[in-house]
């Protein structure tokens, strides 16, 4: 996620942050892009992963020399994302050449293998990772991480899903499994984290004692629960007060992007009063993404209606989709 995002999180325990997903393509060819989106060297915000997207491999390493240069501490490549976006290959205003990306590349090896030793061999002098999906089989899953590591990653983090299986669309659980098996077929000075079903901190201690790998990484829970990490359930209070922390964070080390992720990250811990009120709904609908005044403000209506006892709670973030509800 973006700088405050991971200051937040980093304050609550986190111990590795990643940025969220660049587009090489537009790296490479956009300043504007550049200025928009990438946020690093903030105080407080190391070590921090630079994520990086596309399909040619001469323009990945170029993007990765970017990120090095802007002070990233690795580079990770996305050949992990499932979405409509990354089988099309992107915003096509933006990356007009890519043609897909993410766990689309996964079943051609050789590029796999190319974009990997590409950025592998630019020069940086940061690790390179590589974030994956399982394949249709532990066979293959293992075959495509060891290629990975042959052609120069030094660490991998592994969804334990499909890229058909996603809970949004009705997909079953992460599957450790396989995991397992991927963290005893590599050699221990490989990095291997694991990714998928982190709901709590019980939930990644589990996952470690299980897989055996050397840690797990958590997006959905964590984007409800910045203090996942902490471990125990949050109060109401807490919840809010996580809130107004991030924001404060928001005016220390505000977005450049034109449409700032401040409301986006609020959806998601604010989400269980939301999903139960049609008029708290509504007037966070209503605040302007941009005006951090007017969101604070949201936020301070929050806290008045639980002082009040008047603030209920409905469906968690993270439970939204495996609980068959959404809030339009």
């Amino acid at each position: 996620s973006e700088a405050a995002f991971r200051v937040l999180c980093r304050a609550h325990g986190v111990g590795l942050c990643y940025t969220p997903m660049w587009y090489a393509e537009a790296l490479v060819d956009s300043e504007e892009y550049r200025r928009a989106n990438m946020d690093l060297g903030h105080a407080n915000d190391s070590p921090t992963v630079a994520q990086i997207a596309g399909d040619d491999p001469v323009v990945m390493a170029r993007a990765a020399v970017i990120c090095a240069r802007a002070g990233a501490d690795a580079i990770d490549i996305n050949l992990g994302c499932p979405t409509e976006d990354a089988r099309q290959g992107g915003r096509k205003t933006i990356c007009p050449k890519t043609r897909r990306y993410g766990a689309y590349l996964l079943e051609d090896t050789s590029t796999v293998v190319g974009i990997v030793r590409a950025v592998a061999r630019s020069g940086i002098d940061i690790p390179v990772m590589a974030k994956i999906r399982l394949l249709q089989s532990d066979v293959a899953t293992i075959a495509t991480c060891r290629a990975i590591v042959d052609a120069g990653a030094s660490g991998l983090c592994v969804h334990g899903r499909t890229k058909d299986n996603r809970p949004k669309y009705g997909g079953g659980p992460a599957d450790m499994r396989p995991i397992a098996a991927v963290r005893r077929a590599l050699p221990p000075e490989v990095l291997v984290l694991a990714n998928g079903g982190i709901e709590t901190r019980g939930d990644a201690e589990a996952c470690i004692i299980d897989t055996g790998v050397d840690g797990v990484a958590a997006a959905e829970g964590l984007l409800e629960n910045p203090a996942l990490a902490e471990g125990g359930e949050l109060t109401d209070l807490q919840r809010l007060g996580l809130a107004s922390e991030y924001l404060a964070l928001c005016r220390q080390m505000p977005s450049n992007l034109p449409y700032p992720p401040y409301k986006p990250h609020l959806l998601k811990i604010l989400y269980r009063y939301l999903e139960c009120d049609d008029e708290l709904h509504e007037r966070f609908s209503r605040t302007k993404g941009t005006d951090l005044d007017s969101i604070e403000a949201f936020v301070a209506l929050l806290a008045a209606r639980l002082q009040e006892g008047n603030l209920p709670a409905g469906t968690p973030w993270y439970r939204r989709w495996r609980e068959g509800k959404r809030l339009v």
